[in-house]
């Protein structure tokens, strides 16, 4: 009877052993996703790499909050909010269109008049999770547009500088 008693107790800290490791790995893990540069930016997560490595395969080049400032400045360009049009209703970035990718087709027949080969355009969507703006940014690509610029941090990355929507 006694060699059962030990024999569980035996079994019950390899347990603990094993939980205990798999909780040391999980806080690991979150430390390492928490992980900011040296710059002060956050590190990018796998989600943000792929937009950002599936948008350098696609050619679509990848804009800060800096390069959009510029661009709303110097007029030129037509920007496109590829979030669905009640977002797009409750905040955007100044001077841009509703062309939600869920609707793509429609829209690009809505603005078709506007674009040409040769106009630059400049797409985004809500954040780094969101992945509509670079499927609108390859979709505009495919549809034969040159210029369409990925602006990646989104209208998200944009509120976090303290920059105005309309």
């Amino acid at each position: 009877m006694q060699g059962d008693v030990s024999g569980a107790i035996c079994h019950d800290w390899s347990l603990v052993r094993v939980w205990s490791g798999i909780f040391c790995a999980s806080l690991l893990g979150m430390a390492v996703s928490l992980f900011i540069n040296p710059h002060g930016r956050e590190v990018l997560r796998p989600r943000d790499e792929k937009v950002v490595g599936e948008a350098s395969k696609a050619g679509v080049a990848i804009v800060s909050v800096e390069d959009v400032q510029k661009i709303i400045g110097e007029g030129g360009w037509v920007i496109f909010d590829a979030r669905l049009l009640k977002e797009y209703d409750a905040g955007h970035l100044p001077s841009a269109l509703s062309f939600p990718y869920a609707q793509r087709d429609e829209a690009f027949k809505e603005w078709a008049s506007i674009l040409n080969s040769e106009q630059k355009v400049l797409v985004y969507c809500s954040s780094k999770l969101c992945d509509d703006g670079l499927h609108l940014a390859v979709f505009l690509r495919n549809m034969g547009i040159k210029q369409v610029d990925l602006f990646v941090d989104g209208l998200d990355g944009w509120k976090k500088e303290g920059l105005l929507v309309e």
